[in-house]
């Protein structure tokens, strides 16, 4: 997990998490939007907002399979409830990507929901 933005690299001290230095991100990013907002991910970082980028553990190629999102839209989606199949909420909360499904660690689900939402 990648983090980018004001605060990232005091926030990326976690085992998983990463500071990705601006450039770097911009790259990655281009033409990617955020999963909820639909808002394009690099515009956001011009902006000088909060992102967070997920890759499967030990893919190195951000450009390609990195998914982007903004960091208050990805912390709002792990902090909802997990839900069974008829649809009732669970006492756990979402700890996967919303697109790739890809889990994410405790450690990873605090650092984000953290970073997001550091003033």
């Amino acid at each position: 997990v990648y983090l980018v933005g004001p605060g990232a690299a005091r926030a990326a001290r976690g085992p998983g998490l990463f500071h990705l230095e601006t450039d770097k991100a911009l790259r990655a990013c281009s033409g990617k939007v955020d999963f909820a907002l639909l808002e394009p991910v690099d515009a956001a970082i011009r902006r000088g907002e909060r992102v967070v980028l997920s890759t499967r553990c030990g893919d190195r190629s951000l450009a390609s399979s990195a998914q982007a999102a903004l960091a208050a839209s990805l912390a709002k989606w792990l902090r909802e409830r997990q839900t069974d199949g008829a649809g009732a909420q669970l006492r756990a909360t979402k700890n996967w990507d919303p697109v790739t499904h890809a889990h994410f660690t405790k450690k990873q689900i605090e650092g984000i929901v953290a970073f997001a939402s550091a003033a």
